[in-house]
C-alpha cells in the first residue's frame, strides 16, 4: 500500500484496529497521529500527512511571530478560518489569538 493510501485508511475504522501511519514532518508512527478529520481546512486540496502536534507547533510559531493573520495549512499555506484553528488547537493556544469562547 502506498503512503496516501495509508493516510486514507486512517481515517477509517477498520474493523477494531488501527492503521499505523507516519507523520511526514516528525516522522512518528502509529494509529491515528494524523489530523482526525479529512482535511486541515476545507480550502486544502490535499489529505493531511501531518501529526496534530506538528499543526500545532506550526500554528503557535506563527503565533509566537506576531503572524496571526497569516495562520495557515503547513503543507499547501492554505489560510486557517476561525473554525480550523478552534478545531486544531489547545484551549490555551486559542486562548493566545484572542479568542477565549471553545463553546461549540
Amino acid at each position: 500500500m502506498n503512503f496516501l493510501g495509508a493516510l486514507l485508511l486512517a481515517n477509517i475504522h477498520t474493523g477494531g484496529e488501527d492503521v499505523m501511519v507516519t507523520c511526514g514532518d516528525c516522522h512518528r508512527r502509529g494509529p491515528k497521529l494524523v489530523i482526525p478529520s479529512p482535511y486541515i481546512s476545507p480550502f486544502c486540496l490535499h489529505k493531511p500527512r501531518l501529526c496534530l502536534d506538528c499543526v500545532q507547533r506550526n500554528i503557535e510559531s506563527t503565533i509566537d511571530q506576531g503572524l496571526i493573520k497569516f495562520i495557515s495549512c503547513p503543507e499547501c499555506g492554505a489560510q486557517l478560518d476561525d473554525d480550523d484553528i478552534y478545531r486544531l488547537t489547545t484551549s490555551e493556544l486559542y486562548e493566545r489569538l484572542g479568542r477565549n469562547d471553545r463553546s461549540p
